[in-house]
């Protein structure tokens, strides 16, 4: 009976020592994962997928606004209600530019 229990302690300790290591390696398991990863898309996109350093990106954006307002009052004397009118009309147009350009990896700088 003792010796069954020794072999299930033993058995045990042997799990959780190879549970401790998978989780030590955990980030580079993942590193390797997400380095296949920008290899396969490398590969299919001829190298010119997305980098920091070797995409350009121009944004423009324009906003116009134009309010106009107009008000009056119409009515007399005390004794007549005075009426006023006020207009008002707002326009806003606003136009975006984007313009991205993806250089070849070749033209990365050297980080």
């Amino acid at each position: 009976m003792r010796e069954r229990a020794q072999s299930y302690i033993e058995f045990g300790i042997f799990i959780c020592v190879i549970v401790a290591a998978l989780v030590a390696m955990q980030v580079y398991i993942k590193r390797s994962y997400q380095g296949r990863l920008r290899g396969y898309a490398d590969e299919l996109s001829g190298g010119a997928g997305y980098s920091p350093g070797a995409t350009i990106v121009n944004n423009a954006a324009e906003r116009t606004i134009t309010d106009h307002t107009d008000s009056y009052s119409e009515g007399g004397d005390i004794t007549e209600m005075k009426k006023s009118v006020t207009d008002s009309e707002t326009t806003i147009v606003q136009n975006t530019r984007r313009n991205e350009e993806v250089l070849p990896f070749s033209a990365e700088p050297q980080r």
